[in-house]
C-alpha cells in the first residue's frame, strides 16, 4: 500500500484512504508493506503516521517501510527522533 493513495483531497480519494485503513487494520501483524511518498502539499502527517502505525487500539508491525532519505528525515521529525 502507499501513502499517495491515502490522500484525502476528493471523495474518490477519501474512499481509497478508507480502504487502505481497513486493509492496514485487518491485516496480519508484519504482513503489510507501506510505501511512503511525501509530495508537498499532498500529504497529512497524521494520515501518514496512522497508516504506518496502524490502529491505535491494536497497532501492528509493518513488514517493510519504503521511503527515501528525505522522507526519513521528515518522519523522524514527526516522531521526535
Amino acid at each position: 500500500m502507499g501513502s499517495i493513495a491515502a490522500r484525502l483531497q476528493s471523495e474518490k480519494d477519501a474512499t481509497s484512504a478508507s480502504t487502505l485503513r481497513q486493509v492496514r487494520n485487518n491485516a496480519m501483524d508484519g504482513s503489510v508493506v507501506l510505501d511512503i511518498n511525501l509530495r508537498s502539499p499532498w500529504y497529512d502527517p497524521k494520515n501518514v503516521l496512522d497508516l504506518a502505525r496502524g490502529e491505535s487500539s491494536n497497532p501492528k508491525k509493518l513488514a517493510l517501510l519504503k521511503l527515501n532519505e528525505e522522507e526519513l528525515v521528515i518522519l523522524e521529525d514527526w516522531c521526535d527522533l
